[in-house]
Order: structure tokens, then C-alpha cells, then sequence
């Protein structure tokens, strides 16, 4: 997509975004966001977790061995769209070439007294039948604060330098036709 339709499509979406108290995370926004910024915007270094506790930051480069982009959905187990869209992103992942595009699901987890994260969002995943996805969470918060999230469900579209190129705010069927269009002429034409 050549700059100039990135940015006409950047002010179309952002003259139709609802205006949203300062500081108020709005969750669960029904309306549906799809933004492409004209240039790639510098993600936080906010650690993401896995399963063992291994910490990754969200804007770190993926060029080794080849360079891939990742799809990074932010969500949380109260968060009805964002469950309803766990399966989708599971498909998606399943038929995605996996050394092109990484699909990542993490959740805005904390845990409680008898259980870690890891242990919430395994048992989550267990119980709805959602397969395929990596066990990934954000403890603190800090995630949605650094992107300045407004709403969950979010997704990034990073780069494999670590940069955010698109943002999508709400539900989505990823594994849909239209999806994976829109995604591949965004990784194909960055």
C-alpha cells in the first residue's frame, strides 16, 4: 500500500474513533477499529511471560533466523469478545505459515492466591476447548498503558523490527477470508 493510502485510511478510521474519557480503559468496545499508521510506531519493552515464566519483550526484533511479523492479541478472560475471538486466532495460527506470520494470544492475567497466570490461562484454555494457541500473559497492566489501549479485545501487527504497523480494536474472525487479505497485503507491502 503506497504511504499516501496508509495515511488516508489512518484519518478516515481516526475521524470515526468514539471519544473516550482520558485514563479510562474502555472494555469490551463494540466498535470495531482497523487502524494502518503511515509509519511504524515504537512498541514499549513491556515483558510478555510464557508458560515457564520466560519473559520476551513485546517490541523485540524477530530476524533470527529469518524475519517474521507477529500478531499480537491482548485480552482477557472476562472479556467476552475477546473469547469469542480466541478460536478464530487459533485457525488462523494453524494456517498461517508459521515463518511468516506468529500468532499470539496474551492474556491480561494476574492469577490469584492458589494459582499463577500460566496456571489461569492453561485451565482457561482447557476448559474452552482452545487449542493451538501459546500460553502467553501480562501480569501488571503495563502492556495496555504502554500501547494505550482503549478497549480489549486489541491486536497489534508488529513488524520484525519490533514496530507496531497496524492495530485492530475489538472483535474480529481472523481466520476469515478478508482478514487474511487485509493481513497479507500489510506484510507483503509494509
Amino acid at each position: 500500500m503506497k504511504p499516501f493510502c496508509k495515511r488516508l485510511m489512518f484519518l478516515i478510521v481516526a475521524i470515526g474513533l468514539l471519544p473516550l474519557m482520558p485514563g479510562q480503559l474502555a472494555a469490551q468496545v463494540p466498535v470495531v477499529q482497523r487502524l494502518v499508521h503511515a509509519a511504524p510506531i515504537a512498541l514499549p519493552a513491556t515483558p510478555i511471560f510464557d508458560e515457564n515464566g520466560q519473559s520476551t519483550p513485546l517490541n523485540a526484533a524477530t530476524n533470527a533466523p529469518a524475519p517474521y511479523w507477529r500478531l499480537v492479541n491482548i485480552w482477557a478472560t472476562w472479556c467476552t469478545p475477546c473469547v469469542q475471538e480466541l478460536p478464530s486466532l487459533a485457525k488462523l495460527r494453524a494456517s498461517w505459515p508459521n515463518d511468516r506470520l506468529q500468532v499470539m494470544a496474551v492474556a491480561w492475567e494476574n492469577g490469584s492466591p492458589k494459582q499463577k497466570p500460566a496456571q489461569v490461562v492453561q485451565d482457561f484454555y482447557r476448559t474452552n476447548k482452545i487449542d493451538g494457541l501459546p500460553v502467553l500473559y501480562e501480569p501488571t497492566g503495563k502492556l495496555l498503558a504502554g500501547i494505550k489501549a482503549r478497549g480489549l479485545p486489541v491486536t497489534l501487527l508488529i513488524n520484525p523490527a519490533g514496530m507496531e504497523v497496524a492495530r485492530y480494536v475489538g472483535q474480529a474472525e481472523w481466520d476469515s477470508d478478508g482478514m487474511k487479505l487485509w493481513l497479507s497485503g500489510l506484510i507483503t507491502n509494509p
